[in-house]
């Protein structure tokens, strides 16, 4: 597992402080990041080096962590921004237009006991979850087993437990046992 804890002398140039209230942070793989101050509705616009050119699936762990892709490469890695530090993760090799919502799961996403799972989006022929730790050398893909429903909307972590929308509008629940998934469909009124 590498961990870099070097950003380039780029921490001194996040906006007067971040992390010590709300900020909106888009990353788009482009030049910079946009920083939006939710208390004054200020924008701060930053060029992060380690982020250029790097496609952001989505903002993880409480919102502390940004978990990127190169999309040439499909190097992938979680990435802090307001302590620095950088966790490899496996080459993402399936297409990036089928990934959906991502979590990570565990105390840190520093500790090696932590799971990064992304949720594919409706669109693919099956629902499927991919996942790893740091310091694995792939992803491990997972099939959910829905018949003709399909994973749908964000994926959230609630104890342990994961929760997504299905594309027929029911609340499943997502257990990971032994590297296979036991969905379980609970329905709700709208």
């Amino acid at each position: 597992m590498e961990i870099n804890n070097n950003f380039g002398g780029a921490v001194g140039l996040l906006p007067s402080g971040f992390g010590k209230k709300p900020w909106l942070v888009q990353a788009q793989g482009t030049e910079t990041l946009s920083f939006v101050d939710i208390l004054d509705r200020s924008l701060h616009v930053r060029v992060v080096p380690d982020l250029q050119g790097k496609l952001c699936l989505g903002c993880v762990h409480g919102g502390d962590w940004l978990l990127m892709v190169d999309e040439i490469t499909g190097g992938c890695f979680l990435f802090c921004l307001s302590n620095s530090s950088k966790v490899s993760l496996p080459p993402l090799r399936e297409p990036l237009g089928d990934m959906g919502a991502c979590v990570v799961l565990g105390s840190s996403p520093l500790n090696r006991d932590c799971t990064v799972v992304i949720t594919s989006l409706p669109e693919p022929e099956e629902s499927f979850l991919l996942h790893c730790h740091p310091g694995d050398e792939e992803w491990t893909k997972l099939m959910v087993p829905l018949r003709s429903d399909r994973l749908f909307g964000k994926l959230v972590n609630c104890s342990g437990q994961l929760y997504s929308l299905s594309s027929f509008r029911k609340l499943l629940t997502i257990d990971v046992i032994d590297d296979a998934l036991h969905p379980k469909i609970l329905n709700i009124e709208y």
